[in-house]
């Protein structure tokens, strides 16, 4: 409750949520399975086998609190799982929100993370996966959420070329980036960030491509993993 209104009296518009397959509820879903961890051929994405069974209580938090109102909330879609039917039914109710966070015309927002050759291929292929993705917007136009606006997410500014690909492979709206690489330990000058966010800015211009702005927090565990997607940042950049 406290951090919903701080965010709120902060300037931000919205918390984006890390979502994760259920262990060991998804098991039966095969690219849950693969995202958990490496084939019998050692293939498999970045996760390393990351296994929450609890993803969604930082969300349900939000959901439940009377304080609700004051932030609305998106979804960071994680890895080869989201467009399969079992986890469209567990996805698409949440954009039927009034609190979730819309764009351009009262479209929901919703970013993809860690979306690779690698997890193209545990849906059959890009234009499979696709075809999945496409499945995602006509059902949300069914229900009455409109047409999702879908952001395909790399890391780092050096990525926009892949990221550009990437999205026009899936049939998506925008890029964006979920994390700005680099710093350490003792931390490095926040114009450094900066300049790393600016390099993806320019070469998404340069590139044509269209891009979402993120500032994504230090959390990283599913009981409070959460993005913070805000005005402040975007009205930085404005008055530069």
């Amino acid at each position: 409750n406290a951090e919903l209104q701080q965010a709120h009296r902060a300037g931000l518009s919205f918390w984006a949520y890390d979502t994760y397959c259920i262990w060991p509820q998804d098991a039966n879903i095969s690219q849950c399975r693969g995202y958990w961890g490496k084939d019998h051929d050692g293939n498999g994405p970045t996760s390393l086998g990351y296994k929450p069974a609890n993803p969604a209580y930082a969300l349900r938090l939000h959901l439940n609190s009377p304080w609700k109102h004051l932030l609305n909330f998106s979804l960071v879609l994680l890895g080869a799982s989201p467009a399969t039917p079992p986890m469209r039914g567990r996805y698409l109710p949440l954009l039927r929100s009034p609190y979730f966070h819309r764009v351009l015309g009262n479209r929901p927002l919703l970013f993809l993370f860690q979306a690779s050759e690698v997890e193209a291929e545990m849906n059959g292929g890009w234009a499979a996966w696709a075809a999945q993705w496409e499945l995602f917007r006509q059902e949300s136009i069914a229900q009455g959420s409109g047409n999702p606006y879908l952001v395909y997410m790399t890391v780092g500014g050096a990525n926009v070329g892949l990221a550009a690909k990437n999205r026009k492979l899936l049939g998506f709206d925008a890029i964006s980036a979920y994390a700005l690489p680099g710093g350490t330990i003792s931390g490095i000058p926040f114009a450094e960030q900066v300049k790393q966010a600016e390099t993806f800015w320019g070469g998404a211009e340069k590139a044509g491509e269209k891009v979402c702005l993120l500032y994504t927090s230090d959390a990283a565990d599913e009981e409070d993993s959460v993005d913070l997607g805000g005005r402040r940042i975007i009205k930085k950049k404005k008055q530069r």
